[in-house]
Formats: structure tokens, C-alpha cells, sequence
């Protein structure tokens, strides 16, 4: 987003009605926007548990019974925007994956990505997991749209740390396919805290400490 190299002695409204241009190329097509973003000072403040339970820890009969990963936060919003893609994949049909990251980030999210399809889940989803690969984004229109959605939203999160606030023009504008409210994840500690209490209702959590409940809900 910043104006450098061509782009570099473009004034504010060239560069504003280049960006209104794309925004509207992404929508002329079959793209539908999917994104989720994590607040991670709000995630580290929960407890050890919680932050099990947030990143796919397994829960057997009210236990947790595998780890999860607590100390990565980018697995939260990773694990749930895979999961929102591959809710719309055809039944027999598979959700594939490219992600526009470097090397070192690449294996981390392949790492993720296998974790994702051990977890217990149901057969259904599990089994429309398709592959994931790595191209480059300069080379992969998609993926440069999808960076443009990622920028728009960590932009307006951060904007925005205490919760959903209308998107500016920019951002709306990219969202123009938007499917489902539900395709676009904001968590903070408020929408983290109603997501526990929503399981916890559902399914008691027997590993969270009595004043780990207390203390969100």
C-alpha cells in the first residue's frame, strides 16, 4: 500500500482510484471473501486452558485431552478460516488451499494445516480438506486479492480493537461477494469470551478451572 518504485510520485488520488479500480475487478468475479482476524493481546490474556480450547485442542466427553496451541495465536484465525472455506466445498468435492507466504511461514501453515485434518471433527469435513501449496503472489492474482482483503482488514481491526465497526469504503467495496456475516471472524476478548460461554453451554468443558468460567463468562 505504500507508494513505491512505478507507483512512487503518485498523489493520494491516483493512488486512491488505482485501489477503487481493483476493488472492483475482485467483485466482476467469483471470488468470495472470506477473513478473520485476532486480537493477540486479548488472546494471551487467557488462561492457559482457554487458549488450549481456542486453538483445536480435542474434546473428549467434556475433557480436553489434546494440546492444541496455546502459544500460537495464528492458529485461531487459521483454523476458522479454513474451516468457513471448506463449508462451502460441494459434498464429494474438496476446499484447496494457496497461500501467498515465504518459506519459513509456508512450513508453519503447512504444519497447521496437517494439524487441522488430525483433529476430531466430523468425517464430512475432515474429508474435503484438499491440498495446500505455496505459490507466489506476485504471479497469482487471487492471492494478490486476497492480500489487498488481508491489509483492509488488519487495518480496520486495529482501527477498531474493541470490536465490529462498520468497514470504510475501500474494504466494503472488496466485500462486495460477501456470502455470510459468519465469513468474517473478529475476535477479540469480548467475541472470544461469548464463543467459550456458547460451547461451554452446549458442552460443559471439564478441564477449565471453575474460575477460568468465572472469569469469562
Amino acid at each position: 500500500m505504500r507508494r513505491r518504485k512505478f507507483f512512487f510520485d503518485w498523489d493520494g488520488n491516483r493512488k486512491s482510484e488505482l485501489l477503487a479500480r481493483l476493488a472492483a475487478a475482485i467483485t466482476r468475479y467469483r471470488i468470495y471473501p472470506v477473513s478473520v482476524g485476532l486480537i493477540v493481546a486479548d488472546f494471551q490474556e487467557l488462561s492457559l486452558t482457554q487458549r488450549r480450547f481456542f486453538t483445536g485442542a480435542t474434546m473428549l466427553n467434556g475433557q480436553l485431552v489434546t494440546s492444541g496451541c496455546p502459544n500460537k495465536p495464528y492458529f485461531a484465525p487459521f483454523q476458522h478460516c479454513v474451516k468457513r472455506v471448506v463449508s462451502y466445498a460441494e459434498v464429494g468435492g474438496t476446499a484447496n488451499f494457496f497461500l501467498g507466504l515465504d518459506r519459513p511461514f509456508a512450513k508453519y501453515a503447512r504444519t497447521l494445516y496437517d494439524i487441522i485434518k488430525r483433529l476430531r471433527q466430523p468425517d464430512e469435513t475432515r474429508c474435503r480438506l484438499g491440498k495446500i501449496d505455496f505459490p507466489l503472489a506476485k504471479e497469482t492474482s487471487g492471492l494478490q486479492a486476497a492480500d489487498l482483503l488481508a491489509y483492509l482488514t488488519a487495518s480496520h481491526m486495529q482501527e477498531h480493537p474493541s470490536g465490529p465497526a462498520h468497514p470504510g469504503p475501500l474494504l466494503h467495496s472488496v466485500l462486495g461477494r460477501n456470502r455470510m456475516l459468519e465469513d468474517h471472524g473478529f475476535f477479540n476478548r469480548e467475541t472470544m469470551r461469548a464463543h467459550i460461554a456458547e460451547v461451554l453451554d452446549i458442552a460443559p468443558v471439564l478441564a477449565f478451572e471453575r474460575e477460568d468460567e468465572e472469569d469469562l463468562l
